[in-house]
């Protein structure tokens, strides 16, 4: 009880700072559909996050017997909770772009939130509200930026094409810091529609490996190419997980915000990453795009051992598809690859420094998920492969 108390008591501050902020507005009368939804959804969300402060109070009072209660109408109240906050935003942006004139008192709680939304790595979320308030606000370059930032991590090249574009149109040139976008764009646009095709494909057949990669913070599903990454890679990487304990208790030593979480040495710090297959000139030809929730492994261009040091891509990283190949995709768990603490941060001037401060999240370990026929891998010698 005493966890779930803490996690109630905690929580009920930012709730209700937020629910403060929307309490504050007195939407004006309007005849648009979309905001009389707004209002009843606003209004069913209010009530929940009243419901669930009230579950706080009571839980400072309660006997143990009353607590198994509190918990699961906690937990049901904040997942209605958090639906209905999705669901008032989406219905909040939707009225605003709708709307004949600006309302402002819409305006004051979406300008916020595209940024908010960016830094914390929801980017389609992001990108929606960015597009949906530009359609007021023309003139806003900052929003735009972000919105462009946003719409391209999360694999939304369409849409990043078309505000390079605008941007282009109304001022010139891209802003230096996109200079390596632009000629990138075209190609992720169409690997991303191909991807697309293949992702649909694999879903409907349903017979990739799968391995589940436990963290402290929580557990990622990954589905293995085994259709397109060399074979011999996902052959000795299911065999580690499923034979030995070469995934568990290690550090992810270098997470970067909007980039990536590098984890696989056993040292924690790069030096210590074991070789787990060859990459031969036919598999680069065939080799899917790291794209946002890719998991990839780092290649070493000059006898092409491919090493344990992997990274699961929180944005598209096309500036790293020649030093590592994509082995798979995160199908579970995505919040919790945003969520890891970062270890180091880009700079003003573009490097990458470490963060002094703070403990790195762990992999605690790694199960397979999903294993066709119940398949056994064994080991293949990487140095074997022709």
């Amino acid at each position: 009880m005493t966890n779930l108390k803490t996690k109630c008591i905690s929580a009920a501050p930012a709730m209700l700072a937020f629910y403060c902020l929307i309490v504050a507005m007195s939407t004006p009368a309007s005849g648009q559909e979309k905001l009389g939804e707004y209002k009843a959804a606003l209004a069913e969300w209010k009530q929940v996050y009243l419901d669930i402060y009230a579950v706080h109070e009571k839980f400072k009072f309660c006997t143990e017997p009353e607590s198994v209660d509190l918990q699961t109408e906690y937990r049901d109240l904040k997942a209605r909770g958090d639906v209905l906050a999705n669901q008032t935003i989406e219905l909040a942006a939707e009225a605003y772009a709708e709307g004949d004139d600006r309302n402002i008192e819409l305006e004051q709680l979406l300008q916020q939130l595209p940024e908010r939304y960016y830094s914390s790595a929801r980017y389609e979320r992001s990108a929606k509200l960015g597009m949906a308030i530009l359609t007021k606000q023309k003139d806003n370059d900052p929003l735009k930026i972000i919105t462009l930032r946003s719409a391209f991590f999360a694999n939304d090249f369409a849409l990043a094409e078309k505000l390079v574009e605008d941007w282009k149109a109304e001022h010139g040139a891209m802003p230096p810091e996109f200079a390596g976008l632009e000629p990138v764009l075209p190609s992720m646009k169409a690997a991303w529609e191909r991807e697309l095709k293949i992702r649909e494909k694999e879903t409907a057949e349903n017979t990739l490996p799968r391995i589940q990669f436990d963290t402290d913070k929580g557990s990622v599903v990954v589905e293995l190419f085994e259709n397109h990454a060399p074979a011999n890679v996902i052959n000795n990487l299911m065999h580690s997980v499923q034979s030995t304990n070469f995934l568990q208790n290690m550090d992810f030593f270098y997470v970067v915000p909007h980039q990536f979480a590098l984890f696989g040495c056993p040292k924690g710090d790069g030096s210590g990453v074991a070789r787990l297959g060859t990459i031969k000139k036919e598999d680069w030809q065939n080799a899917r795009a790291p794209f946002r929730g890719t998991l990839t492994m780092e290649v070493n261009k000059i006898d092409g051992a491919v090493l344990s040091a992997f990274r699961f891509n929180r944005i598209p990283m096309p500036d790293l598809a020649d030093d590592t190949i994509v082995v798979g995709r995160v199908i579970e768990g995505m919040d919790i690859v945003d969520r890891l603490v970062p270890t180091h941060e880009r700079t003003e001037t573009g490097n990458v420094e470490p963060i002094a401060a703070g403990k790195p999240d762990r992999l605690v370990g790694a199960l397979v998920n999903r294993c066709p026929d119940g398949k056994r891998y064994e080991f293949q010698d990487p140095k074997k492969v022709k």
